[in-house]
């Protein structure tokens, strides 16, 4: 009984860490797509598809909107109550997103 509270408690920390990082990406990722829809909306009008840095800020906003997309969508807990690894893996994918291409 004890090991079982344990295992619980120790997956309840996990869980918590993953929401907070959950948190931290969804937010981040939310900022930087609003900006880059903001920018889009600054070219009402005016936006050329023959332009390459319209296209660029177009696709980027895209691929933002996307990642937070996909996160929101998946379930952090697997139907037997662990911690998904699907998760796991999109969180460390848009993690490296925010790294690589948006900072």
């Amino acid at each position: 009984m004890v090991a079982q509270l344990e295992a619980a408690i120790a997956l309840l920390a996990r869980a918590g860490t993953r929401v907070d990082e959950l948190q931290h990406v969804t937010t981040e990722l939310d900022v930087r797509a609003n900006r880059a829809i903001d920018a889009l909306w600054a070219l009402d009008g005016h936006f050329d598809a023959a332009n390459d840095e319209h296209l660029r800020m177009f696709a980027s906003a895209m691929q933002l909107a996307k990642a937070e997309s996909e996160l929101l969508r998946v379930a952090i807990f697997t139907p037997e109550g662990n911690i998904n690894d699907q998760a796991e893996s999109l969180l460390a994918q848009q993690r490296q997103l925010l790294q690589e291409s948006f900072a």
